[in-house]
């Protein structure tokens, strides 16, 4: 049996609908640890329920209900729910064709990690949500996607006239934060490359021509994860994938990277929460 990871980590966007260039949708952060990823669009997280933190490139932000995440385009990015407790959140999309044609070079720009108690953008997020809502039932008719683009464009407002971050881009921090985020990006895609491989260390480290013990630390600092914790949390999650569509689990194990059984079955069962025979059981249930 092949496997068919699914891109967890740099995500690309295909948007269904051309006229409707934004995904959008109200989704929750469980305890179960989700990847660090990027991508070339900007994305906004409006949480409307719980607390947590976002790991974002090299800085880690405390976040609750009323906030909104600002995550910029090629940023690594993670959010974590705190105490087991669901966090819930609208997630906005744009698409960076859209902004640029509407005067708003978004790839030049930096935006503030997290916008803190914005009432204005939060009842924004709540009228796009109706707004959105009545455009997927009536098939993106002009007037909903009116009004759509026009949430979207007071949200787009008060993002650069509240929220842009002081020019930094020629500051040695900024340069040097750009290098370590290549470097942990160029990790993250060779894992996704070679999960179903023996991996060691000192082979990612010579990979990105940097330390062991350097690349550890600069994982970390991005990802909030050490490097083998996010690989075998990448494994666990291609082997679920798996699992859920027919594979045994000596099948998911093996295709996966995990050569001992048990092994697998214990990293299964932190990563995911569940046993891998728990998988098997329900779909032959």
């Amino acid at each position: 049996m092949t496997t068919h990871i699914k891109t967890y980590i740099h995500e690309t966007h295909i948007f269904p609908d051309s006229r409707m260039p934004f995904f959008f949708h109200k989704d929750s952060i469980k305890k179960i640890k989700a990847m660090a990823n990027w991508h070339d669009n900007i994305e906004l997280l409006c949480f409307t329920d719980g607390e947590g933190y976002l790991n974002y490139d090299s800085g880690r932000f405390r976040v609750k209900a009323g906030d909104v995440a600002i995550i910029n385009p090629n940023a690594i990015h993670l959010c974590e729910s705190e105490n087991g407790n669901d966090l819930i959140y609208y997630c906005l999309i744009i698409d960076t064709a859209f902004c640029e044609a509407n005067g708003i070079d978004i790839l030049s720009m930096r935006f503030s990690e997290v916008a803190h108690g914005n009432r204005e953008l939060a009842g924004i997020f709540e009228e796009l949500n109706r707004n959105f809502s009545r455009a997927r039932v009536n098939h993106g008719n002009l007037p909903d996607r009116l009004a759509v683009y026009r949430d979207i464009m007071g949200i787009l407002t008060i993002l650069c006239r509240d929220y842009l971050a002081d020019d930094e881009s020629d500051s040695v921090d900024q340069r040097s934060r750009a290098v370590a985020s290549g470097r942990v990006k160029k990790v993250m895609t060779y894992m996704q490359n070679h999960f179903s491989e023996p991996i060691t260390l000192d082979e990612v480290a010579e990979h990105v021509g940097v330390s062991k013990y350097h690349l550890s630390r600069e994982f970390k600092l991005f990802t909030g994860m050490t490097i083998f914790d996010s690989l075998n949390l990448l494994r666990c999650k291609e082997a679920r994938h798996m699992l859920t569509g027919g594979a045994t689990v000596t099948e998911a194990a093996t295709t996966c990277g995990f050569e001992n059984l048990s092994y697998f079955s214990r990293t299964f069962k932190r990563h995911i929460g569940k046993l891998p025979s728990e998988y098997v059981k329900g779909r032959n249930e």
